[in-house]
């Protein structure tokens, strides 16, 4: 009978699914759709990392090309070395968070338009928003106290460093609370980038989350 041969030739039918850490059956998703999840938040922090790198080194060109023409002299004559520090740091931080502003922008319209399967808690993006500020905060105060003292054209290379967490992704997408991630959670340099691909990965400890923040704050 029909049926039968039916039955024979495609004795199993799977429907592919996926529980969540509560027990909660979640949607099944096609196979365009686990690939996006899994290469989202990978896009996105390598566009994070773009941004630190770029938005950074123009606050340590800012700084080599004053010093070099003589700027700086001028404009201590009327304000203090503080003062011209600070000053440069929150325009340059504006500007830069204009830019982050405008990314997330463009991922948010894709989101809701395109991406709607996506599950991305407020929270998450939130906390993701506040360490690619911190994060960025680090390197530009980085970048500037190195072209005030004169190792600009070797502090440039330190950014790359920023770009170890996207080397080493199948091992923190596989498993995002490990010692490996967490270490790199603890180190500065590095520090800002793991914790969004973590944040977007998996649920993280919280200790992680505060210890991490607060080494960007204080570094």
């Amino acid at each position: 009978p029909d049926e039968l041969l039916t039955r024979m030739a495609s004795p199993l039918e799977f429907a592919p699914f996926s529980v969540a850490d509560d027990g909660t059956v979640l949607e099944s998703r096609s196979r365009r759709e686990r690939m996006i999840a899994w290469a989202a938040p990978l896009s996105l922090a390598m566009v994070l990392s773009i941004w630190i790198i770029l938005s950074s080194r123009l606050m340590l060109t800012a700084m080599m090309e004053e010093n070099e023409n003589r700027v700086v002299e001028i404009m201590l004559s009327s304000v203090r070395a503080e003062q011209l520090v600070w000053g440069k740091l929150i325009a340059l931080i504006g500007l830069a968070l204009l830019q982050l502003m405008a990314y997330l922008f463009i991922v948010s319209v894709v989101r809701f338009t395109s991406w709607t399967f996506l599950d991305l808690p407020v929270l998450t993006l939130a906390l993701s928003f506040v360490f690619c500020v911190a994060g960025y905060v680090f390197y530009a105060g980085l970048m500037t106290a190195a072209g005030m003292t004169g190792w600009g054209r070797f502090a440039g290379f330190l950014t790359l460093i920023v770009w170890i967490p996207i080397l080493v992704w199948d091992i923190l997408a596989s498993d995002p609370n490990g010692n490996l991630a967490r270490l790199l959670s603890f180190v500065p340099l590095t520090s800002a980038v793991t914790m969004f691909l973590r944040l977007n990965l998996t649920t993280v400890p919280l200790v992680d989350i505060i210890g991490s923040l607060l080494v960007l704050i204080v570094s």
